[in-house]
């Protein structure tokens, strides 16, 4: 925390810059905003000597602008998704309006592909995704404001709760235009150095432990790119993709299919360790693949049954995709890619039979899959088990042509 000393010499310094540069129309929160943005890129060139940095600032409609030509994004494999909710959309609005302190946003300053194959410098934000995707939400008419405080303008206030960005009153729409915003751009960056620099950046905010743990990965680009398969998009929904549900399959997946049966364990302890640590071959990511695609092909078959057992179909398809029941068919699934076994027979044969029966097989499958699944013990009991009944199914399969 800035002590008073600090903080006094940082308005004094303000004011005298203002002076010298004859910037009399930016008001006091301006100045002071750009000034905490040239201390804080001073601070993370110290840190991270290999980087430069420059500042800058830009107005919300200028924004908006540079994200629509394509020298803005906020695409970065360690940005989080959008995860804000309504609530804090209305503040941050509110805070614009007010000209509440907004912190800088920090990009990554390279030069990139962009329209028209030309070269073009892009900002590529590592801090400030929630910021700019609310503003551009609401600029474009995307978000509509609850319940919020009126905003006052030479002493006339304005009631704008429940507007979108077209119905605000033209004053208001000019202030929010105008608002002016401060960017860190950082030159020289690696990778580990963007990593770092948002772990440390995100230190006192509540980032959930899936997300500490991609931005520590080495392979969190093959993670993602292995997650756009169809597999995921079919089966789970947009808020488990945004919580990266699919990473965490993959991921334990990957386990599944390389960690010994004595082994395995899906606790989080085990399973973030490995995540940070796993380095992916072309034959592991092969694997992958054809395992997501075994699966997505096993629930389509199933779901996509007519006649008398559609419905009871139906409801397997819907369970072989919930999240712990797939994890423990890899094993098998694997076998059957392997082997060369038709999905349709996997399905049939082995899904149809085990997941609807009555037998004691299925009782101690099904008490390993509630309470503590992830321990080491209810995994390789589900292992075991599932195993048993596929062996003993699969010699009626069909190799595929």
């Amino acid at each position: 925390m800035m002590n008073n000393t600090m903080m006094n010499a940082t308005v004094n310094a303000t004011e005298n810059n203002a002076e010298m540069k004859g910037e009399n129309t930016m008001n006091a929160m301006e100045m002071y905003e750009k000034k905490m943005a040239e201390m804080q890129a001073e601070l993370l060139e110290r840190a991270f000597p290999e980087i430069s940095t420059t500042t800058t600032s830009m107005s919300a409609k200028g924004i908006v602008q540079a994200f629509k030509s394509g020298k803005m994004e906020s695409g970065n494999t360690v940005q989080r998704t959008d995860v804000w909710k309504a609530e804090q959309r209305d503040l941050f609005i509110h805070s614009i309006l007010t000209g509440f302190p907004i912190p800088q946003i920090i990009s990554i300053r390279s030069e990139m592909l962009g329209k028209n194959d030309k070269m073009v410098m892009v900002d590529d934000l590592i801090d400030g995704k929630q910021r700019t995707t609310t503003l551009r939400m609401f600029r474009n008419n995307e978000h509509r404001l609850g319940t919020i405080q009126p905003i006052v303008i030479d002493e006339m206030a304005y009631d704008i709760s429940g507007m979108t960005y077209e119905e605000l009153p033209e004053v208001i729409r000019d202030k929010f235009d105008s608002r002016m915003f401060n960017f860190i751009r950082i030159d020289g960056a690696d990778d580990d150095t963007i990593a770092e620099i948002f772990k440390r950046l995100n230190n006192g905010t509540p980032l959930s432990a899936i997300e500490k743990t991609r931005v520590a990965s080495k392979e969190l680009e093959t993670v993602i790119e292995i997650g756009k398969h169809q597999f995921f998009h079919d089966i789970l929904t947009e808020n488990a993709l945004r919580n990266y549900t699919n990473e965490d399959i993959i991921i334990k997946t990957m386990m599944m299919l390389n960690v010994p049966k004595a082994d395995i364990c899906l606790d989080n302890k085990y399973v973030r360790p490995y995540y940070e640590a796993v380095h992916f071959e072309a034959e592991n990511i092969e694997e992958l693949n054809n395992i997501f695609t075994f699966g997505l092909r096993v629930a389509k078959h199933l779901n996509s049954a007519t006649g008398d057992n559609a419905k009871k179909m139906k409801r397997i398809g819907k369970k072989v995709t919930v999240r712990t029941h797939f994890i423990s068919l890899v094993p098998m699934m694997y076998d059957a890619i392997e082997n060369g076994y038709a999905a349709e027979d996997f399905a049939d044969k082995f899904c149809a039979r085990f997941f609807e029966s009555t037998t004691d097989e299925y009782d101690i499958y099904r008490g390993n899959a509630s309470s503590g699944s992830n321990h080491h013990a209810q995994v390789v009991k589900r292992w075991e088990t599932l195993e048993k009944v596929y062996n003993a199914c699969k010699v009626d399969f069909r190799t595929q042509e």
